[in-house]
């Protein structure tokens, strides 16, 4: 079993979950708490994996040559339009 301290707002919270009927102790609450915490590092690794990924996409098709080369702010601000056109169509 392990044993830890609560600061005196989270202790605040907790009570008010039991006193309020949601959870029967506190046990539940931390329970709760930690299936939270386990989903969201899920859900962190699975962007991160997506963004690792889109990264070594995107490095293949810049050695492949597969990208648009952009000179100047005004080449750019015409790419992100097209961009922007393209995302509005869908």
């Amino acid at each position: 079993m392990i044993d830890f301290g609560l600061t005196e707002r989270f202790d605040s919270f907790l009570t008010r979950q039991i006193e309020g009927g949601r959870f029967k102790n506190a046990s539940e609450v931390v329970r709760a708490a930690l299936h939270l915490l386990e989903r969201q590092e899920r859900e962190e690794e699975a962007k991160l994996e997506a963004l690792r990924r889109d990264a070594k996409t995107g490095a293949n098709a810049y050695e492949r040559g597969d990208y648009t080369p952009i000179a100047d702010d005004l080449a750019l601000d015409t790419f992100f339009g097209d961009v922007a056109e393209e995302a509005d169509k869908r």
